[in-house]
């Protein structure tokens, strides 16, 4: 009879502590604050005479054209500046030129060359 119940007890116990364990890390996951990001929306004019590095901006304008590997020239009714927008950062449906579209990224300031920006996400508006 012991050695009926062992396996028993064994069973509940390992089961008793999976439960608990689940629910331990289910209320670390809730505890996490919420980071919440903001974009400052932008004119090119405003970047390129107002904006600090990592600067974290949003552009609305048009992708005029591809200049080399990931950088593009994008335009707004106050200017142009350069964009880059690494392969994984591109819609899926590719990048139209010359169409409305809103951009999210971080202004990257080097004394080397340009003011540009580093998109993290493209949006068309269609």
């Amino acid at each position: 009879m012991k050695m009926l119940l062992l396996p028993l007890v064994i069973s509940a116990m390992a089961i008793s502590y999976s439960w608990s364990h689940d629910q331990t890390k289910s209320q670390e996951a809730s505890a996490k604050p919420q980071v919440t990001v903001t974009y400052e929306k932008k004119s090119i004019d405003d970047i390129i005479s107002d904006s600090n590095d990592s600067e974290l901006v949003k552009l609305s304008g048009e992708i005029i054209q591809k200049l080399k590997c990931s950088t593009y020239l994008f335009r707004d009714d106050s200017g142009e500046i350069h964009i880059q927008i690494d392969d994984v950062d591109i819609p899926r449906k590719g990048l139209f030129f010359n169409s409305p579209v809103s951009i999210k990224g971080e202004v990257d300031k080097n004394s080397n060359r340009p003011v540009r920006v580093e998109a993290e996400k493209v949006l068309y508006l269609f």
